[in-house]
């Protein structure tokens, strides 16, 4: 009997993890609760697009990071549209089980990658495209295509973002949200001929002509 109690207490899940005390312990079944539903969102891939503008929403200050204000805002508004309680005792609940699961380097906060881990982007799209003297006409169109999310037919200052952050990341390259940011600009005022802050088709194609 005893061999037995002690599988069974060796057998626990990953909420055991969380801290011992007693003001920061979650509920077993409200940790299976919410491990349950971060797992479903896990499977939901948002548009590289989609996931630009979400972080620039929540990260006020620019830092490359959430901190603690902006990650309770966060889960405070993901819980509002599950149509779930967001009173500050159910975000915390949310907020100890995300920064267990996804906050990597231990810091309390949650940076661009670990984000994307909790809300997947879809698979880089510009991966499947050939280096630049193999790229076509087509192949731009594709591209630009996929980047203008809301059809206007020029690629806005978010849309340049997630493109140039995929296009860096293409590269085997990494960049911190504050240069992205910077290196947007720089590449929008080199670029966008018309001067009206977006890109054309063909200033994205003299773009992706120099860099991919």
């Amino acid at each position: 009997m005893r061999a037995r109690r002690r599988r069974r207490s060796t057998n626990r899940s990953s909420f055991s993890k969380l801290p011992t005390d007693e003001k920061h312990i979650i509920p077993t079944d409200k940790a299976a609760d919410i491990n349950s539903e971060m797992e479903k969102q896990s499977k939901k891939q948002i548009n590289s697009v989609e996931f630009m503008k979400l972080w620039k929403k929540y990260d006020k200050n620019n830092s490359g990071q959430l901190d603690k204000t902006e990650l309770d805002t966060f889960l405070a508004d993901w819980l509002k549209r599950k149509g779930e309680k967001s009173d500050p005792k159910s975000v915390k609940l949310y907020k100890d089980m995300t920064l267990q699961r996804y906050d990597v380097d231990g810091n309390k906060k949650i940076d661009i990658e670990e984000l994307a881990r909790l809300l997947p982007v879809e698979d880089n799209f510009l991966a499947k495209f050939p280096s630049r003297q193999k790229l076509t006409r087509d192949d731009f169109n594709q591209i630009f295509k996929h980047y203008d999310t809301d059809g206007s037919r020029l690629i806005s200052n978010d849309e340049l973002m997630a493109l140039l952050n995929d296009l860096f990341k293409r590269n085997g390259q990494k960049i911190n949200p504050s240069d992205l940011e910077a290196y947007t600009k720089t590449i929008r005022e080199i670029y966008d001929l018309g001067s009206d802050k977006k890109l054309s088709l063909d200033d994205v194609g003299m773009l992706l002509s120099k860099t991919m």
